[in-house]
């Protein structure tokens, strides 16, 4: 029995791993039709759209394994980068207007935005060298 029991929680990890991994990758471009942040939350327009840096918003959930694999990359970014970038996590439970508005359909989901407008954006766990990638390309918007 518990041999079974075994296999059984081999062959889910397994299924998982291919269901993760089966996730098409999003481009970039998917996100850029969505220039201008609609949403009227002050704290939205505050956090995400008057900075002078590059805001990365990470649409996640706290039930998400990936969101909180990836929630300490981010940290570590917004650390090495504090002068450039500002991170805001977005729980997608709590404001589905924004993960609608954004047409969040898979997550973790990250955006590098400037003044509102997103510059770059992948859905799926990202690795530091390429949450680097993503923000980086971008430091010259700040030079205006």
């Amino acid at each position: 029995m518990e041999r079974i029991l075994i296999l059984l929680g081999g062959v889910a990890v397994i299924l998982m791993l291919l269901f993760i991994s089966a996730q098409p990758e999003t481009k970039p471009t998917d996100y850029l039709q969505h220039q201008v942040a609609a949403p009227d939350e002050d704290w939205f327009q505050t956090n995400v759209v008057a900075p002078d840096k590059l805001v990365v918003v990470d649409f996640s959930a706290d039930w998400c394994g990936p969101c909180r694999a990836l929630a300490p990359l981010l940290h570590d970014l917004e650390n090495e980068y504090a002068d450039q970038i500002e991170l805001v996590e977005i729980d997608v439970d709590d404001h589905p207007e924004l993960a609608s508005h954004y047409k969040v359909n898979g997550i973790p989901l990250v955006l590098v935005m400037h003044k509102g407008a997103v510059v770059d954006g992948r859905t799926g766990f990202v690795d530091y060298s390429d949450l680097e990638k993503m923000v980086k390309p971008h430091f010259d918007l700040l030079q205006n």
